[in-house]
């Protein structure tokens, strides 16, 4: 199994409008993508789990990406591009 994970601060609050669009786009990415704040983690292919973490602007987060085929670094490249997209 291939994991690759990154610490960063978020450049923007989560809302249902940008939720959305996050988790529809996350769709398209094959590795299991976790998202980790104050302790607890969620799917971010899972809007309930990412309302659940209740994220603001400039919380600090954790995202890991696990494959089996060895995608999880560009797929999170892929992840940070979705927020990075998110955040406009």
């Amino acid at each position: 199994m291939n994991s690759v994970k990154i610490d960063m601060v978020l450049p923007f609050s989560f809302t249902r409008r940008n939720l959305s669009e996050i988790v529809r786009k996350m769709s398209a990415i094959k590795s299991n993508v976790i998202m980790i704040k104050d302790g607890r983690s969620a799917q971010m292919k899972s809007i309930l789990g990412l309302v659940s973490l209740c994220c603001n602007q400039g919380d600090e987060v954790e995202i890991i990406c696990m494959s089996k085929d060895g995608s999880a670094e560009s797929d999170l490249k892929s992840v940070l591009q979705i927020l990075k997209e998110s955040e406009l």
